[in-house]
């Protein structure tokens, strides 16, 4: 008997292993130890003011407190170096926009991971001043930007259903006859009664 004969018969001998046999790279397969994740998860938040935030800052109507409150916020929440904002105030007032806080977001439009969280991090402080400042100085007014967001987003373009519209019958070839035969006049007007009747 050969080597490999011997092999194979030893082989078949063998009792079954409890261990299930998995290919190494079957991509079907979970392994059964996961790889840990060190540190904490990103953080996530939503933005408070992403609703309102069109009414605020719209060119015309921005209220004096707002740059204000913007400026202050970002030098408070990141700080300083040599008397200049470790941030830039347009990529914190462009975060604003965003529906919610994440690192993540900036970091595909091509910020550094530090840079980004330092934006994140002033944009979350400012948001968060915005509402204060609306809640003390300005009870009633928070509400109602709110409830005039959610009317314009209820009422703008995109939000409208699209109307539904029956589907055209065929023609007929006495019509279209007409427009062969080179009598536009008669076949419009015979299009015309056609589709009005349909």
């Amino acid at each position: 008997m050969s080597y490999h004969a011997s092999n194979l018969t030893s082989f078949a001998r063998e009792e079954p292993s409890s261990k299930p046999l998995t290919a190494a790279n079957d991509p079907c397969i979970n392994p059964l130890k996961t790889a840990k994740t060190r540190g904490r998860p990103p953080a996530v938040t939503i933005n408070p003011v992403y609703g309102v935030l069109p009414q605020l800052l719209a060119k015309n109507k921005r209220p004096l407190w707002l740059d204000d409150l913007l400026f202050g916020g970002t030098l408070t929440a990141v700080g300083q170096s040599q008397n200049v904002s470790n941030v830039s105030i347009d990529d914190v007032r462009n975060a604003l926009w965003l529906q919610t806080f994440a690192t993540a977001t900036l970091q595909a439009q091509g910020y550094e991971k530090r840079q980004a969280q330092r934006v994140i991090q002033a944009a979350r402080f400012v948001a968060s001043g915005i509402v204060n400042h609306l809640e003390r100085t300005q009870p009633g007014e928070l509400a109602r930007l709110s409830e005039d967001a959610i009317l314009e987003v209820k009422l703008s373009y995109y939000s409208i259903r699209e109307e539904t519209y029956r589907p055209l019958k065929p023609v007929p070839t006495e019509i279209l006859d007409l427009y062969y035969k080179g009598d536009y006049y008669e076949y419009g007007r015979a299009l015309r009664d056609f589709q009005l009747s349909n």
